[in-house]
């Protein structure tokens, strides 16, 4: 099999395609061990575990669909991964939230939509950037989105109020949806003023910006503000399981670690302790 149908039938990202094709990309696969050395010299290196495991796929895909050898033998044959644990993510705190969302009203749209949505809505930037009108159904009085998220797998997002009423200021203000939230135009919702559809390196370079211009948010990315949706949504008492299917994790355990108390969880359990003793 291909490297594009391999990737293709696994039914990845975009962004994550681009990992393991660079990946491919950098591999020496002319023959099984010249793999397998390739692959122990990485590990060599104490890479994070998140980093090496797209590594080692593609070392496994190449011994089944290059070289002809067994599912079982493949295994056998590839050392087991040992790495450093990747770098914690944390979400932001009240404090950084606040001066978060400061920034992001001096953009312009569509980007100021999309970055005051992530830490509310808690998709992938990949996901969002991909949205289209279509998605937007509404259940009730309320307002979901339903669209093919990571894997392919269905992803159904709840809005909140606050939520809806960013994104149908953005509809109506540039001409998508009227105001009684009929006359949804069909096709991408977020566009730059070229016409193009937004892609997600271009909301990065903005995070990037505003964590250099304000201190305070130093590591800022979208995929930290997916944290500051998990965070911000654990602590309001939603339980982990539903927390899963709103971030579209397949395994329980992916969204357990999106949960790290934060300095302001930190002092909420010691002012509860000072009140105890």
């Amino acid at each position: 099999m291909s490297i594009n149908k391999y990737l293709k039938q696994k039914g990845l990202m975009g962004s994550t395609r681009g990992v393991y094709e660079r990946v491919y990309a950098n591999m020496d696969i002319s023959t099984p061990e010249s793999v397998v050395e390739w692959l122990k010299n990485e590990i060599s290196q104490r890479q994070p575990i998140g980093t090496l495991l797209p590594k080692r796929a593609m070392a496994k895909h190449v011994l089944l669909s290059e070289h002809g050898i067994e599912d079982e033998d493949a295994d056998r044959m590839l050392p087991k991964l040992k790495g450093r644990a990747g770098k914690q993510r944390h979400g932001l705190t009240n404090d950084q939230y606040e001066e978060y969302i400061d920034a992001c009203l001096q953009l312009n749209d569509p980007v100021k939509t999309i970055l005051r949505l992530l830490p509310l809505t808690g998709m992938r930037i990949a996901e969002i950037c991909d949205l289209k009108s279509e998605s937007i159904q509404q259940v009730g009085k309320r307002y979901i989105l339903r669209f093919r998220g990571k894997g392919d797998k269905e992803r159904i997002v709840p809005l909140s109020k606050n939520a809806w009423k960013i994104l149908k200021s953005y509809l109506i203000s540039n001409g998508y949806m009227y105001e009684d939230n009929t006359g949804l135009m069909n096709g991408a919702i977020f566009e730059t003023s070229i016409g193009t559809q937004v892609k997600p390196h271009y909301v990065r370079k903005y995070t990037r910006k505003i964590a250099k211009e304000r201190p305070i948010l130093a590591g800022l990315s979208p995929h930290v503000l997916r944290h500051t949706f998990a965070t911000r949504v654990n602590r309001a008492g939603v339980d982990l399981k539903t927390l899963q299917a709103m971030l579209g994790h397949s395994q329980i355990t992916t969204t357990s670690r999106y949960l790290h108390p934060t300095a302001d969880d930190l002092m909420d359990a010691i002012d509860k302790f000072d009140k105890d003793i």
